[in-house]
């Protein structure tokens, strides 16, 4: 079993400098590659336009991989589509070129949804969407994907400083004091801007929803 990142770069049409922005997305993702490695099953790659996947071999790094990802792209928004299960075909090569089974599949259903409700709505009400494999599951997803609109309901508040600053601590791994330092602020200041920005809120969230994925993981693995 693994884990398919499928991602596609917000309103990436309407850039004018499109050449720059997929130099800029290749720089991240094979810092992703590298930093990485030791979790990714295929490397990630730009596949069509300004859309690119990975393939994870677990669910470990999972919630670090998609908060770098998000982070180090900035000021870029994108969505993302997170499969979970098998592949059909051998993955045999290093970017899994022309691999393909319902975890691909599951990934890339996730990214039209999100598309669909994107267009419906006429703003974006979430950015990530989880799938599953197996069958009887609707009720797992349903709650997981309604935690990651939560939580991107309150990252579309935050300010530059407040995105800056939470990127230090989730992506960095910074103490509050380190990143008071790096901003040259009073640890105070940074206190407060954490709770402006829902900062706790988020981060329990966030886990909550991961930890979920992980354990939807496990329980499949005990039963292989």
């Amino acid at each position: 079993m693994y884990i398919a990142i499928i991602a596609d770069l917000i309103k990436s049409r309407e850039m004018k400098n499109r050449e720059q922005v997929q130099i800029e997305i290749n720089q991240v993702l094979d810092q992703t590659n590298e930093i990485f490695e030791q979790s990714i099953a295929a490397k990630f790659i730009i596949t069509i336009g300004d859309e690119f996947q990975g393939l994870l071999k677990n669910a470990d790094q999972l919630e670090t991989i998609i908060d770098y990802l998000k982070f180090k792209l900035q000021p870029y928004k994108i969505r993302i589509g997170i499969g979970m299960g098998d592949l059909s075909t051998l993955l045999s090569q290093e970017y899994a070129i022309g691999a393909d089974g319902p975890v691909y599949h599951r990934a890339r259903e996730g990214v039209e949804l999100l598309k669909v409700n994107a267009k419906k709505n006429s703003i974006a009400s979430n950015d990530t969407m989880f799938a599953y494999t197996s069958t009887g599951n609707t009720s797992i997803e349903t709650l997981l994907n309604t935690s990651f609109a939560s939580c991107y309901y309150i990252e579309s508040s935050w300010t530059k400083k407040q995105r800056e600053t939470v990127e230090k601590l989730i992506v960095d791994k910074m103490t509050q004091q380190e990143v008071a330092e790096y901003f040259a602020i009073d640890q105070s200041n940074v206190s407060r801007r954490l709770n402006a920005a829902g900062y706790y809120t988020y981060l329990q969230a966030k886990s909550s929803v991961y930890n979920h994925i992980k354990t939807l993981w496990e329980e499949h693995e005990d039963v292989s």
